[in-house]
């Protein structure tokens, strides 16, 4: 279910429209997730920098399937930024099936735009939270009405 989740709001939070992912994205989601064990506050983050790229980009706008990219960078962003024992652009292309030449650039281009500012303040990053916790309990119930 936290798959099918990150996988909407992350295509919701880049195409910028409140359409659900493609089945094929959130099978991609969920096996990065799996394959990774990417811990939950680093998700967090990775949805919160993709918020945040497009606050500051709002004309950017991703074509169909991109979204397995920006969903990409947000979580090795977040890695970096939070987790001691960070996977490598390499290990992110094996396991994501992007090749390291664009994961590199993809990164850089991201960083660009973030001012290379990954840290949000703990304000920010609990609100954040909150909403994603409330997007998910609603999501929950949802399923179970």
């Amino acid at each position: 279910m936290l798959a099918i989740l990150a996988a909407d709001l992350t295509y919701q939070l880049w195409h910028g429209h409140p359409c659900a992912s493609s089945l094929e994205f959130q099978f991609f989601v969920h096996h990065v997730l799996n394959t990774t064990q990417i811990s939950m506050p680093t998700l967090t983050l990775a949805l919160k920098l993709i918020h945040t790229l497009k606050l500051r980009q709002p004309t950017l706008c991703g074509d169909p399937g991109s979204e397995c990219r920006v969903f990409t960078v947000g979580l090795i962003l977040a890695n970096k930024t939070l987790e001691d024992n960070n996977f490598t652009n390499k290990t992110w292309s094996k396991v994501t099936g992007l090749p390291s030449a664009e994961i590199n650039q993809m990164e850089m281009e991201f960083l660009e735009v973030l001012e290379w500012r990954c840290l949000v303040s703990q304000q920010d990053y609990l609100e954040w939270r909150s909403l994603l916790e409330n997007h998910l309990l609603s999501y929950s119930l949802s399923l179970t009405a």
